[in-house]
């Protein structure tokens, strides 16, 4: 079998406004009213010196690489693609990620993934359809390569002229194409595919890891440690005869003492 492999732009929503945008943006709120509520009464912070779920998730923003996170969940957005569209066609396509690509606006386009598929899979997905007689192959080219007012297609929707040109000079979005139509033919495409990868993908801890491998961690803990030193200082502003107070992380007391509660020396 050909170890060769093609490119193709697979079916991706995008980020802006997204269920994947909603999603981080809910991680990061959790997070902060965690640290608001629990987390510096955990680490033993004087109320004084507390700060609001406000301060610390405009610090979770400013230290994160949004464009990292983004990557990262494209990448498992591949995965989970791979795996759903597997699934319904029969056959393991073997997606690999290659790229994503973002616009500079949002305005007329969104972010598109592109894959690598081995060519072997791209000719059992055309098989797929010559053997309905490419009817959903028809369907798809018409759907998304038909000129419309505001949309200008740069592709035949000739199903013909389609056929007339060989497989192996189908671009990426040619390839869309023809995988929407494979797929539609056994009765995926049609589904909802996308709830089914969104499901997978926000299962268990959801986005929580890709998000937080985008954070720099030492930058927050700089950050909130700036935060507070600013609060002292305001502290002592407001009453010359203020004492910084001192913490301890409340979680080391058991390092300090035996088993029968007694102080260890």
């Amino acid at each position: 079998m050909s170890k060769q492999t093609v490119s193709v732009n697979i079916p991706f929503h995008g980020f802006y406004e997204s269920v994947w945008s909603q999603e981080v943006d809910h991680i990061e709120q959790q997070e902060a009213e965690y640290f608001e509520t629990d987390r510096q009464n955990e680490e033993g912070v004087p109320p004084e010196l507390h700060l609001t779920g406000e301060q610390y998730g405009q610090i979770l923003m400013d230290a994160t690489d949004y464009r990292c996170a983004y990557q990262a969940i494209a990448r498992s957005y591949v995965d989970a693609f791979d795996q759903t569209a597997s699934a319904q066609i029969g056959f393991k396509l073997g997606c690999n990620f290659e790229e994503m690509v973002s616009p500079h606006y949002y305005n007329f386009e969104t972010d598109r993934l592109f894959v690598r598929i081995r060519y072997a899979a791209v000719c059992k997905l055309f098989r797929m359809s010559r053997a309905d007689g490419h009817r959903h192959l028809a369907k798809v080219i018409a759907e998304r390569h038909t000129s419309y007012s505001g949309f200008h297609s740069y592709y035949s929707n000739d199903l013909e002229r389609w056929l007339a040109k060989p497989l192996k000079e189908w671009d990426h979005n040619e390839l869309c194409t023809l995988l929407c139509a494979a797929w539609s033919s056994c009765g995926g495409y049609s589904k909802e595919w996308h709830s089914e990868i969104v499901d997978m993908m926000l299962d268990g801890d959801g986005l929580t890891h890709e998000w937080g491998a985008a954070v720099d961690w030492d930058a927050v803990t700089q950050k909130v440690e700036e935060a507070r030193a600013e609060r002292v200082a305001d502290l002592a502003r407001d009453n010359p005869d203020f004492v910084e107070p001192t913490y301890r992380c409340q979680h080391t007391l058991d390092l300090f003492r035996d088993y029968a509660g007694r102080v260890a020396h």
